[in-house]
């Protein structure tokens, strides 16, 4: 990846858009030049991309969602072909083998595998997880992560819960209701 004179690279999340379709890329970064530091999101093709730019504030994990979203508008309003999945941006992933994976600077402070969740979570797929993730920047993130037919879902959220307990309550209680997490 080339950037411009005078700028480096700090940090690179690949693919936040989730681009699936050949020729179709995407990419986060924060970049730095002389004291300024910026958070970047190009996405797009060879022949026409999207450029967006901010100031950087925070983690460049906290930044791309919203990111993604305007750029998911942008590729929808445009008529051309979106070429992204229907995966939104995650910071936490989950690897085949039903392990979290975690982006540069967050840590799991917590985790209740298939053993300590209700039965109503472990009836949603297979090596199902809920853990509390601290951010590269401190702020919880809370995780329901499993396997379903093979393919690693993770649903994250930001909501405020007291603890990893009191997350997994409120997160069996929405599958619960019949509607899944909202």
């Amino acid at each position: 990846m080339r950037v411009a004179p005078g700028w480096t690279v700090v940090e690179t999340i690949d693919n936040p858009m989730g681009y699936t379709r050949p020729g179709w890329r995407s990419v986060g970064l924060h970049v730095v030049r002389d004291g300024l530091e910026k958070f970047v999101m190009l996405a797009g093709t060879r022949n026409g991309f999207s450029t967006h730019a901010n100031d950087a504030a925070g983690s460049l994990s906290d930044w791309l969602p919203t990111v993604v979203a305007n750029q998911r508008a942008l590729d929808g309003a445009s008529g051309r072909p979106a070429g992204a999945s229907a995966e939104p941006f995650r910071q936490v992933r989950m690897t085949a083998d039903g392990d979290l994976a975690m982006p540069a600077g967050a840590r799991v402070v917590g985790v209740r595998a298939a053993a300590d969740l209700p039965p109503v979570l472990t009836s949603q797929g297979d090596k199902p997880i809920a853990a509390q993730v601290a951010t590269a920047d401190g702020r919880p993130l809370w995780v329901f992560a499993r396997l379903v037919e093979g393919r690693p879902q993770v649903d994250e959220f930001a909501t405020r819960h007291a603890d990893l307990d009191a997350f997994v309550i409120w997160v069996a209680a929405q599958f619960e209701s019949g509607g899944g997490v909202r």
